[in-house]
């Protein structure tokens, strides 16, 4: 049948079509400092490991997360939240790398809730990236040394510990790295009342404390695995287990 196209109708057609590649477009693993992500967009690790975005569990309070993009669970397997104790109050928000060169996000009024507050020398073009590691990290273009990186995620754990990150110290910086559990599971990422440290003087072992209280050792490393912890088996072909200890810095960490 002939007849002539409707306007409304091919408007929409281009419209849809439009956002469908800006979509697109933003769904890769890097932002640029030109660019922002929105509430309803997403960065994917290269090889669709991992993904970051805002998530929400009552639509009320909305948050900056990565999740495992590869497990098609009910709820998102969340490993990492930014603004877990200061979320959005609104699905309108964004998140951008700032002129003083600062991950930051922002709520719909244009003030930012939560920021990266690393400094640099050179804030400008700079690029955020999400690894296949989990890893979220804000750097210079083409820069590889991981020295030189200028803020990432795994220096700031919240309630996981993936491959790759350290649990302990970093005596010239006075950074500590821990884990602490989230108010509830699949309910509420803000800090729980549950933490996992390492605790490095005499022997350096890690504990786990409810608030204030000593719950659970691990036991001094012993060479091999922490001596408390005789599930750790060291000679596997899947798990490698590290602890390192030096005047710098004094850490556990485990790779597939």
């Amino acid at each position: 049948m002939g007849g002539s196209t409707n306007p409304l109708s091919l408007f929409l057609l281009c419209f849809t079509t439009f956002l469908t590649l800006f979509e697109v477009s933003i769904s890769t693993d890097t932002l640029t400092s030109s660019q922002s992500l929105r509430t309803n967009q997403t960065l994917l690790s290269p090889n669709a490991i991992f993904e970051l975005g805002f998530f929400s569990y009552t639509n009320s309070t909305w948050y900056l997360g990565i999740w495992y993009k590869t497990i098609h669970d009910r709820d998102r397997t969340v490993v990492w939240v930014a603004n877990r104790d200061i979320p959005l109050q609104t699905s309108l928000g964004f998140l951008k790398i700032n002129d003083q060169g600062n991950l930051v996000i922002i709520n719909q009024s244009q003030k930012p809730i939560w920021s990266s507050n690393q400094t640099t020398t050179t804030p400008s073009n700079l690029i955020l990236q999400l690894f296949d590691s989990g890893n979220l990290v804000l750097k210079e273009p083409n820069e590889n040394d991981p020295k030189k990186i200028l803020w990432q995620s795994f220096d700031y754990p919240t309630d996981t510990l993936l491959p790759g990150m350290k649990l302990g110290w970093n005596f010239d910086t006075g950074i500590e790295k821990h884990i602490t559990s989230w108010s509830a599971t699949n309910e509420d990422p803000s800090s729980g009342d549950f933490s996992f440290k390492l605790d490095p003087r005499g022997l350096p072992e890690i504990f786990l404390w409810n608030k204030n209280q000593r719950i659970y050792r691990s036991g001094p490393w012993n060479g091999e695995r922490f001596s408390g912890v005789p599930e750790m088996q060291p000679n596997t072909d899947s798990i490698k287990f590290t602890f390192f200890v030096d005047q710098h810095e004094a850490y556990y960490t485990f790779s597939i």
